[in-house]
C-alpha cells in the first residue's frame, strides 16, 4: 500500500501490513519473524520505497495483546539487527488511540538510511480498532 505524494509517482509513503499474535488451537504465534523478515527487511533492501527516507509498518494484532506484540517485534528486530541494518535502538512514539507506536532507523546496502515508523493496532472479534477508539462514540453499542 502507498500514498502517492507527487504527479510523477516517484515520491510516496509506502506501507507494509502484517498480522501479529495469531491464536490457533495449538497456541499463539507471534508472527514477529514474518513482520521483520517479510516486511521490514523489504524496505531495507529497497524492494519497497527505493531511495526514499521514510516508510511505515502496520501490525494488525489479532488477539489485541499490544504489549506482547510490541515486545516480540522489538526482540526480533534486535535479533536480526545486522540483517536489517539497525542503526540505533527503536524509539517510542506517542500512541494514537489504542495503538503502540515506535520508530527505527536502518542503513541500507546502498549506504542510505531509512526511518521506519511502526504502528501496532488491535483488531479482531470484539476489539475496538484504533480508529474507533480515536472517534468518541464510534464503535460503541448504544445503551437501551
Amino acid at each position: 500500500m502507498a500514498v502517492i505524494l507527487n504527479q510523477d509517482r516517484d515520491i510516496y509513503l509506502a506501507y507494509e501490513c502484517k498480522r501479529l499474535n495469531l491464536v490457533r488451537q495449538d497456541g499463539r504465534r507471534s508472527l514477529a519473524g514474518n513482520y521483520v523478515k517479510d516486511g521490514l527487511s523489504r524496505f531495507v533492501v529497497e524492494q519497497y520505497a527505493k531511495g526514499l527516507p521514510l516508510a511505515c509498518m502496520l501490525g494488525y494484532v489479532l488477539d489485541g495483546d499490544l504489549e506482547y506484540a510490541e515486545s516480540s517485534v522489538r526482540s526480533r528486530i534486535a535479533e536480526l539487527c545486522e540483517e536489517v541494518g539497525l542503526v540505533a535502538e527503536p524509539r517510542d512514539a506517542a500512541p494514537i488511540g489504542e495503538s503502540k507506536r515506535f520508530f527505527s532507523r536502518h542503513r541500507r546496502p546502498s549506504g542510505s538510511d531509512i526511518e521506519v515508523r511502526h504502528a501496532l493496532f488491535p483488531v479482531g472479534p470484539g476489539l475496538r480498532t484504533a480508529v474507533q477508539a480515536a472517534e468518541p462514540g464510534r464503535g460503541r453499542r448504544r445503551r437501551t
